[in-house]
């Protein structure tokens, strides 16, 4: 004869392991008070397992009527209520990868290009700024003053195509127009660039280094830079939002280089 007070246990084991693959409902929760299964079994295979509750007013009468407790009544109540806010509430789950054209677009902020199949970062390099001496000399006299820019080694280490395409992710409150794209000239063992000349520069005007280039927007904060007729040969560098370009200070900033071979 089993004793009776293991009976109780065995009887919610074979109850827990009758329901354990069936999605809840109401008529479930019947059927385990009527087998005599506790209410704090029943409240903890609510919270376990999937449920498909109906708990309008007419429902919730029924349920009481039928000898149901308030306090599973009340977890009926709360699990039913927490599916609506998750399914409600897209921030419970992992929003989907953002794509163009199959390739999946870049979620860090930086500028980017596409290598076999997807969004490589372009490494930043740091940009040397200085007057040149004759602007020093000059105090006053803007229309005289240079600013020049150069970074060390002959090349940058990324190497492109003349058709690349870049895709550059922003932070908020920026614009793609606030990028520039200057060429660079090989002297030596550095690339240099001129970046001022008297009171226009490449931040605020038209200056002869720059490379202009149109964006178009792909999702937000992400944008294509198009440069129409691609680039000639030769080395360049996207400098972006912030860069401090002044024909009056020397200083050292950040700019994304690339070589176009």
């Amino acid at each position: 004869m089993i004793h009776r007070k293991i009976f109780p246990a065995l009887l919610m084991l074979v109850a827990m392991c009758f329901f354990a693959q069936e999605m809840l409902t109401n008529e479930s929760i019947l059927k385990l008070c009527k087998a005599g299964v506790g209410d704090d079994t029943i409240v903890d295979m609510i919270k376990a397992q999937p449920s498909k509750f109906s708990l309008r007013t007419d429902d919730i009468i029924a349920l009481k009527s039928a000898g149901i407790t308030e306090k599973v009544i009340a977890a009926m109540v709360a699990k039913g209520a927490g599916a609506i806010t998750a399914k409600a509430d897209p921030a419970r789950s992992d929003p989907p990868s953002l794509t163009q054209n199959g390739i999946t677009l870049p979620d860090e902020l930086g500028v980017y290009w596409i290598k076999d199949g997807k969004y490589v970062a372009v490494a930043p390099e740091i940009l040397n700024l200085r007057t040149s001496r004759a602007a020093q000399l000059m105090v006053g006299i803007m229309a005289n003053a240079k600013l020049n820019g150069w970074v060390t080694q002959q090349h940058s280490r990324t190497h492109l195509g003349p058709e690349s395409e870049f895709i550059v992710k922003l932070p908020e409150g920026t614009d793609p127009a606030e990028y520039v794209c200057v060429k660079f000239q090989v002297k030596g063992d550095r690339r240099e660039v001129e970046l001022a000349r008297g009171r226009i520069n490449i931040s605020t005007g038209t200056h002869r280094s720059e490379i202009p280039f149109t964006s178009e927007k792909l999702a937000k904060q992400v944008y294509r830079l198009k440069f129409g007729g691609g680039f000639r040969a030769g080395d360049y560098g996207l400098l972006p939002p912030g860069a401090n370009i002044s024909a009056n200070v020397t200083s050292a900033g950040k700019i994304y280089t690339f070589m176009v071979e």
